[in-house]
């Protein structure tokens, strides 16, 4: 009962060269390249993404060494200033003192 005759696998690909194109196999081909070729643009794009984060994390890593470097010579200099500013109350007081001293006697 009015079975159609069977194409063997590369019969699309044969009618698409002989009728010069335009043929579901040129088509196959074309879809392929393109899926193809949206891979290739993906992969690179992805690649690029990658790239670029790496970039990323490699310049904030740099930049938290050196906010940790600047929070580290920066408590240092608060604790220089303290340790001043605290002798500077020491001499301060020693100083009143000895002022008072001298009105008292």
């Amino acid at each position: 009962p009015g079975a159609s005759p069977r194409l063997s696998s590369s019969a699309p690909a044969q009618m698409g060269h002989h009728m010069g194109g335009g043929s579901p196999g040129g088509a196959m081909r074309q879809n392929s390249n393109s899926a193809t070729h949206l891979n290739q643009r993906r992969q690179k794009r992805l690649e690029r993404n990658r790239e670029s984060a790496r970039l990323s994390r490699r310049r904030r890593k740099q930049y938290l060494e050196v906010l940790e470097e600047r929070v580290t010579l920066l408590s240092e200099e608060m604790d220089a200033g303290r340790r001043e500013h605290a002798a500077q109350a020491v001499r301060t007081v020693r100083e009143m003192r000895e002022a008072r001293l001298k009105e008292l006697g």
